[in-house]
């Protein structure tokens, strides 16, 4: 059991790594809190540079990560795994 848990928490901080390595490359966005606003503007010059990426999976990306986002706690480091998943699928 704690073994899954520590796999889990791998992943976890596998993918926040991930996202937090994104948004570096965009100066002005990797400053200061990250929420939903700053993710948004993320995926969409991500989505940008890639036009000749499936838009159906872009598509489901986005929705899934708009579905998951906990607005109530709107820190990236507060949103669940399934969320993060989500946005490092769709930054890569």
């Amino acid at each position: 059991m704690a073994n899954a848990r520590a796999v889990a928490e791998l992943r976890r901080w596998s993918d926040l790594a991930a996202i937090r390595g994104a948004l570096a490359a965009v100066p002005q966005l990797g400053q200061g809190p990250v929420g939903l606003r700053e993710i948004a503007d993320l995926c969409r010059r991500r989505s940008a540079l890639r036009l000749g990426r499936d838009c159906h999976e872009m598509r489901d990306l986005l929705f899934t990560i708009a579905c998951e986002w906990d607005l109530s706690c709107d820190r990236l480091d507060e949103q669940s795994s399934a969320c993060l998943g989500s946005l490092v699928r769709l930054l890569r």
